[in-house]
Order: C-alpha cells, then sequence, then structure tokens
C-alpha cells in the first residue's frame, strides 16, 4: 500500500518563492499520493503568487489558504514569530486530509529531490518514529544545525545544537529540530498543541520534539537529507560549511545562549 504524504509550506516571503517550487517540482514522488498546503502569512500580492505557484504544481490534491492573523503580537519580534509560527501550524492542521505522514518544510529551504522517498524509507526501518528530519544550517549568522539534544527531557537544564557528525553517520537519534523539513504522521501533527517552547526559550518547533519524546517517541536526524537553507544572497549547505554550535542554559533569569 502507498504511503500518501501532506506537505505543509507557511509562506511569509516572497523571495525565494520561485526556488521553493521549483525544488518541489523536480522532487522524486510519487504526485498521485502526495498533496501540498500552503498558508500565507502576508499581503494580497503574496498569497495571490503563492495560490498561483500552488495550484499548477503537479501534486495530487492543492490547497492555498490566508493566515488569520489570531496572535496580536508583533511580527518583528522573536515572541512574536513564535507565536506566528505556532498558530499558523495550528490553523493548518485543521486543513489536513487523509494521508499517513507530514512533511513539513519552510520558505527560505530548498529540500533535495529525494527528501519523499528518503524519509519514507526511514519510516519503514523506524516505523514508531516522532518524527525524522534532514539537516539544515544556519540561524543569525551562526552555521549550527538546526537538531537539538537535551541534557533531560523532564526537567532539562541544557539544550545544545548537535556535533559535526563522523562521515560514516546517516542517522542519529536527536530530541528536538526546526521545521525546515521534517517528516512525521498524520496523527503526530493534527493531535499536538504548538506552542513556543518552555515560556519562549526556544520555538514550536523544539516544543513539538521534546513533547514527542516525552510521550516515549525517538526522533532522528537523516543527514543524507541535505537542505539548502537561503540566507539573503548566500546558500548554505552541509558540508561547505563546518558546523558551529550552540546552547541553551537554564538559569534563575531564563535561558542563556552561549555559541561553542
Amino acid at each position: 500500500m502507498k504511503q500518501k504524504v501532506t506537505i505543509v509550506l507557511p509562506i511569509s516571503r516572497v523571495e525565494y518563492l520561485a526556488q521553493v517550487f521549483a525544488y518541489l517540482e523536480l522532487m522524486d514522488c510519487d504526485a498521485g499520493n502526495t498533496n501540498i498546503i500552503t498558508i500565507v502569512d502576508g499581503d494580497t500580492a503574496l498569497y495571490i503568487d503563492a495560490r498561483n505557484r500552488t495550484e499548477q504544481s503537479k501534486f495530487a490534491e492543492r490547497l492555498c489558504i490566508q493566515y488569520e492573523d489570531l496572535t496580536q503580537e508583533s511580527k518583528t519580534s522573536i515572541l512574536g514569530r513564535r507565536l506566528r509560527i505556532s498558530d499558523i501550524h495550528n490553523q493548518v492542521k485543521k486543513h489536513i486530509g487523509k494521508c499517513d505522514y507530514v512533511l513539513g518544510i519552510e520558505d527560505d529551504t530548498l529540500i533535495p529531490k529525494s527528501t519523499v522517498t528518503r524519509l519514507l524509507q526511514d519510516f519503514t526501518l523506524f516505523p514508531h518514529a516522532g518524527f525524522i528530519t534532514g539537516l539544515e544550517l544556519g540561524r543569525w549568522g551562526i552555521t549550527y544545525a538546526g537538531a537539538w539534544l537535551a541534557d533531560d527531557l523532564y526537567n532539562p537544564q541544557l539544550l545544545a545544537t548537535i556535533p559535526q557528525p563522523d562521515k560514516e553517520t546517516a542517522i542519529q537519534e536527536i530530541d528536538a529540530a526546526g521545521f525546515y523539513c521534517f517528516m512525521t504522521t498524520r496523527e503526530n501533527y493534527v493531535t499536538h498543541l504548538f506552542q513556543p517552547y518552555d515560556n519562549n526559550a526556544l520555538g514550536p518547533d523544539v516544543n513539538f520534539g521534546m513533547e514527542l519524546r516525552r510521550l516515549g517517541f525517538m526522533n532522528y536526524i537523516d543527514f543524507r537529507v541535505n537542505c539548502i537553507h537561503r540566507n539573503g544572497n548566500e546558500s548554505i549547505s552541509y558540508p561547505k560549511y563546518p558546523m558551529q554550535r550552540v546552547q541553551f542554559t537554564k538559569e534563575e533569569s531564563g535561558w542563556k545562549q552561549n555559541i561553542l
């Protein structure tokens, strides 16, 4: 029986949109069993552009919706952005139809052709995984991997990004990861309440991973799904850059970030 996948793509910027959809069109997948939902956080022009690209894509079922802002928070603040991302996914999950898996990507990420095929294969190896993600580097000018390890699932005092893997490592256990290229089951996606992690220490992506871990799932990163992160005029991918590491340490005043 063929597995059905729904791609979820939140859109808030136009500069990489043509490339993102071009990479999606080139992706190896069973288009008849692959759907796409885009949700637009932007003006009418951006919505029309995204809707047209969505409708012209190769996928079986295509839906583009306008994000309804319910956060009342500034989209320029870190908390505001995290609340909006949470709200976007909470709105999208109401539109998820029949499928087996959800593939979440971001509008500044170019995913490799093998993404769907590879991640579905990974789920045959790890059928009870919470999610399985690809690799993306780079946030805030730091080339760290968007994948996290916690010192304790129930009372974490330290969250750190993963170190650079050995060349022989293909798949590794992690606790959390960004939303740039993750596959999870439909049930895990639609039943989760998306919200920032631990009163805004980190985003809803970390919250999602940590909650799945506390429910008893294992999460994984597949380094062979090497995504390209568009960052201004620069494209960051592995192994183009050596991986840096970032950690957050919990203190009385809150979470403190350090570059390792």
